[in-house]
């Protein structure tokens, strides 16, 4: 894989192949800079014809307005090839109010917290 060099150093991706399962593992911000770093770990991912490709959020610290498109349109890239494609919480706080000022963490599919709480609660023993 082949960083982006405007984006080398605040992005790292990390890819594991699990079975019919692609682990995509974003460490850092996701930006106009670092997007083509997203585009070619999830086209790598997608060479391997995975069923289910899952996109860890929980280490991004910053993401903007196209990071915010980039994630999107990896997404429907995922789905068009017949994978299930999950994003995966808990966010960083700037992560998470891009998603609620946006209304895009439903169509993210992002699992794993609930927005404006942090990660989700276990239910009280009865």
């Amino acid at each position: 894989m082949r960083p982006n060099p405007q984006g080398a150093g605040r992005l790292n991706v990390q890819t594991e192949r699990l079975q019919e399962q692609c682990l995509v593992r974003l460490t850092g911000e996701i930006d106009l800079g670092t997007v083509p770093i997203v585009y070619e770990a999830v086209h790598a991912c997608l060479d391997s014809r995975p069923s289910l490709v899952i996109i860890s959020l929980v280490k991004v610290s910053f993401c903007d307005c196209a990071g915010l498109r980039a994630l999107l349109q990896a997404r429907q890239e995922i789905v068009r090839a017949g994978a299930e494609c999950r994003m995966h919480g808990p966010l960083q706080p700037p992560v998470a109010s891009l998603l609620a000022h946006t209304s895009t963490t439903a169509s993210l599919g992002v699992h794993g917290y609930d927005l404006g709480n942090g990660p989700p609660r276990r239910p009280p023993a009865t």
